[in-house]
């Protein structure tokens, strides 16, 4: 009876494994690119006008002190628009749709966690504006019932939280909204990349407005990464 050689049956295996590997590195190239290319065509031109539905979200008396930067648009979700405040701090808006109008504090799910962009899924970048990255997901977004939000960073405070409003300061590491326990990111927040694969860490406030059925994300940092930022201030902008 003739003996197999293990030295061979080693390589095959070995062999076998390293084309499986191949196969699969082969398909999520060839997803990326689909997804990607979903991406690129979601993209719509930006404007630079403030819209009478973002005008409505902060108080009349600070009108004179807030300039429109961009209005990032898509064809399958919401705009996200960048504000100047005082030339001192950018403030992002995003509208999320909800299914159903019940209390802030029944669909809002916090966590302080460290989350990054789920693996599988393609996002878009807006940074050039911003301290920080703002990464969204590619593909068409549908009203939710439910947001699940977690942070990560230092010296938390929660500004607010009643039914139509909850806001936090902190020092910011990333941020990440999702529309279910087990569902992908749709929105992460993330300092700047620096080397040996460090992020910066920025002060931050973030505030959710709810209006009907729309829940308004604000979230408002300074120009520049280094200063400071009052732990109400974006509070007193709304109201």
């Amino acid at each position: 009876m003739k003996k197999s050689n293990p030295n061979k049956t080693g390589k095959k295996i070995i062999g076998g494994l390293g084309i499986v590997c191949m196969i699969w590195l082969i398909i999520k190239i060839v997803i990326g690119f689909k997804q990607n290319a979903t991406a690129i065509e979601e993209y719509l031109p930006a404007t630079y006008i403030i819209t009478s539905e973002n005008s409505t979200l902060f108080a009349e008396k600070y009108f004179d002190k807030i300039e429109i930067i961009k209005v990032n648009n898509s064809k399958v979700r919401n705009p996200i628009s960048i504000f100047l405040f005082n030339k001192k701090y950018h403030i992002v808006t995003y509208k999320i749709n909800l299914l159903k109008d019940e209390s802030l504090q029944k669909i809002i799910h916090t966590k302080e966690k460290s989350v990054d962009v789920t693996l599988g899924y393609s996002y878009n970048t807006i940074g050039k504006d911003i301290v920080y990255q703002l990464k969204y997901k590619a593909g068409t977004t549908k009203p939710v019932t439910d947001i699940y939000f977690s942070m990560a960073g230092n010296s938390l405070q929660q500004v607010v939280n009643n039914d139509s409003i909850i806001s936090y300061h902190l020092s910011c590491k990333n941020i990440s909204v999702k529309y279910g326990d087990k569902e992908p990111v749709d929105l992460l927040i993330v300092g700047e990349e620096k080397p040996f694969g460090q992020t910066s860490v920025i002060p931050l406030e973030i505030l959710f407005l709810k209006r009907n059925q729309n829940i308004y994300l604000l979230i408002m940092t300074p120009k520049n990464e280094n200063d400071a930022i009052q732990s109400d201030l974006l509070y007193q902008l709304i109201r």
